[in-house]
């Protein structure tokens, strides 16, 4: 965006996804060992794409949710909404990405506001997640995106939907590009990435 505004992205990750799962012999792949991973607004659209995926019978193995953006109604903007995530507030600055950043993207990427209520947009508005793929969720303390984040974990766990939620203690939002840089962050980026690997590994 804002070449492309909603629902492109969606559309794109999801006709990719469904493609490979139609093609993945000739990627000498196994179907059943199929996942979709994505951070940031790639977490929405991972998550997004996973939803799509159980309605079209398509079953993955496994989806890996790194901070992602779970629910824009309101854009970042509206005080009200704003209050269901704590984090918005207590992160809105000084933590490399801000809640003024997150008004700009949800500006480019929804033509009408309207558009946030979709689940191809706020997959924590989806009428339902059971029957989903098997969920490695991480967040990070001190990101705007974290209280969003863990209540998709929770909203999935309540769902029936199998649940490994990283907190991500004392890291910020982009932790998993940071392994140079923090220790931390590189422990905590693989930690996940394992407990990812290891569903797929097992298969749905």
């Amino acid at each position: 965006p804002p070449e492309t505004r909603f629902p492109g992205a969606f559309e794109d990750a999801f006709a990719a996804t469904r493609d490979v799962f139609t093609r993945v012999a000739e990627f000498g792949g196994d179907a059943k060992r199929l996942g979709v991973a994505g951070d940031s607004a790639g977490g929405n659209l991972a998550a997004t794409t996973a939803i799509a995926c159980r309605d079209a019978g398509i079953r993955l193995a496994a989806q890996l949710l790194v901070y992602p953006v779970t629910d824009v109604l309101g854009a970042y903007a509206d005080a009200r909404e704003n209050a269901r995530y704590p984090s918005r507030a207590e992160n809105a600055d000084g933590y490399f990405l801000t809640r003024a950043t997150m008004e700009w993207f949800c500006g480019h990427y929804l033509a009408d506001p309207a558009h946030a209520t979709d689940w191809r947009v706020s997959p924590l508005r989806a009428a339902s997640l059971a029957g989903l793929a098997p969920a490695i969720v991480t967040t990070a303390w001190f990101d705007p995106l974290r209280d969003e984040g863990a209540a998709y974990a929770r909203a999935l766990e309540a769902a029936g939907v199998k649940v490994k939620h990283h907190e991500g203690p004392g890291l910020i939002h982009g932790y998993f590009g940071m392994g140079d840089a923090s220790e931390v962050a590189r422990a905590e980026a693989q930690r996940a990435r394992a407990d990812f690997k290891a569903l797929l590994i097992r298969g749905a």
